[in-house]
């Protein structure tokens, strides 16, 4: 038999580690959008967060926090709780916003953490061809 103490130690470590096994996430997920509804941003988010809620089997919240370049959306979620219950998608604004904005209340780097590049978006600048440009570079814009 066991010492009483032993067994005790025993069982405590063995229910921590069930409660340590325990998966993630515990409760609804918020993910804040930092735009209005209806934009690219937000359909791109509403089809992550039905993946997301198949695969935690919790329900992921759509919260739409448009405003501000993203700052009023940005705020919010680092005023959050760090508990991982609270997501923000971000894209070039939530980087640029620091050089645009003389004060924030938040930091873009410090006050988050990255979890995954979720889109890589190709821009191109195009003209229709009978306009008299070449380049963005030309100084007078006009085809040589």
């Amino acid at each position: 038999m066991c010492r009483n103490w032993i067994c005790g130690l025993a069982l405590a470590a063995f229910i921590t580690g069930i409660a340590a096994a325990q998966g993630f996430p515990q409760k609804s997920v918020r993910f804040i959008v930092p735009f209005p509804p209806g934009g690219a941003t937000d359909g791109l988010a509403r089809i992550l967060g039905e993946k997301m809620t198949e695969a935690w089997k919790q329900q992921v919240v759509i919260d739409n926090r448009g405003g501000a370049g993203g700052n009023i959306a940005a705020e919010i979620a680092a005023k959050a709780p760090a508990d991982g219950h609270t997501i923000i998608i971000v894209g070039l604004s939530h980087a640029a916003n620091l050089s645009l904005y003389s004060r924030l209340n938040y930091h873009p780097v410090r006050d988050f953490t990255p979890v995954s590049q979720v889109v890589s978006i190709h821009t191109f600048l195009v003209a229709h061809p009978s306009a008299p440009i070449s380049n963005p570079k030309s100084p007078s814009g006009r085809r040589s």
